[in-house]
């Protein structure tokens, strides 16, 4: 069994749940495309965070088929 931990991309630095900047978005695009290509993911743990679960998402888009698990 393989364990990853990934931290979301940067975020915007506005309120209390922002969502991911661009450059968050691109960041987190590159780790998850890099997931993907070593192995991907069967299982996905998040906070239900809005950049978290936009993180998630990416990754989910990379990785294809992957339990979501919001903790």
């Amino acid at each position: 069994m393989r364990i990853v931990l990934m931290r979301h991309g940067h975020s915007e630095r506005a309120g209390m749940d922002p969502s991911l900047s661009a450059e968050g978005r691109v960041a987190a695009s590159a780790a998850a495309r890099e997931l993907a290509r070593t192995g991907g993911a069967q299982r996905i743990a998040h906070s239900p965070l809005r950049r978290a679960v936009e993180t998630t998402s990416l990754v989910i888009e990379a990785c294809g088929d992957v339990a979501r698990v919001e903790s």
